[in-house]
């Protein structure tokens, strides 16, 4: 493995790191030999869109730090990293990157509040509000038609923007928010800037999944596994 697969994970590492918009993301893993409870796979991907290659690479940790970061990008990495509102992923630490911010994470917030009530009275909450706005968001993205990330760009600061300032302006509209509903509005708010780097670039997507579909064969092994050495 230090002679064969070492040296390629190195080179792959180099060629994401080349890359202007990456994902990333990290998951537990139960691991007899680390004195911690819990280990931690860290994968880093290409995004599926513009990307030179398609490229996804595992990093095992016993740490959840956010310099792990670091460690597998490099200190100095100045692009774009999509990722959740885990506060590892941090400007403070990185101060040439840029973070990016998965919708898909700030939607699923408010789903859960829906989750919990009645069919019949979903529809009537500010969270069911919520909801049908980013929707709006994510329709109006798949149905653009475009030939590069310049084009992309440009789409979405006509389309997107105007559709992503409306939920903005409904979150903050919401008088004295209570429980989960605040949770999920401070959540939103605090991610803004970080959301609104999809009209830095075109390449940035509006969602993590692509890196979450990455990792899904190591969440399936923890489901099936009692452990790993």
């Amino acid at each position: 493995s230090q002679r064969y697969l070492k040296p390629l994970y190195q080179a792959l590492i180099k060629l994401i790191q080349c890359e202007a918009v990456i994902h990333m993301d990290e998951t537990p893993f139960q691991v007899l030999d680390s004195r911690k409870a819990n280990g931690y796979f860290w994968v880093t991907r290409t995004t599926k869109e513009f990307s030179h290659h398609q490229i996804g690479v595992f990093h095992y940790a016993n740490s959840r730090s956010g310099q792990m970061v670091g460690k597998i990008l490099g200190e100095n990495y100045p692009g774009i990293i999509m990722c959740d509102g885990y506060n590892g992923y941090s400007n403070r630490l990185y101060p040439r990157a840029k973070f990016g911010s998965c919708l898909v994470h700030i939607r699923r917030e408010f789903i859960r509040i829906t989750k919990l009530l009645k069919p019949n009275q979903r529809r009537q909450t500010k969270a069911w509000r919520a909801i049908e706005l980013l929707s709006h968001v994510f329709h109006t993205e798949n149905g653009l038609k475009y030939q590069s990330s310049k084009e992309k760009l440009a789409l979405r600061k006509e389309k997107i923007k105007p559709l992503l300032d409306q939920f903005y302006d409904y979150l903050v509209k919401i008088e004295h928010p209570m429980g989960k509903l605040r949770k999920a509005i401070e959540n939103a708010q605090r991610l803004r800037q970080r959301v609104y780097r999809i009209f830095e670039n075109g390449q940035v997507p509006l969602s993590n999944n692509a890196v979450e579909q990455t990792i899904r064969p190591s969440t399936l092994i923890r489901k099936n596994c009692l452990f790993a050495k």
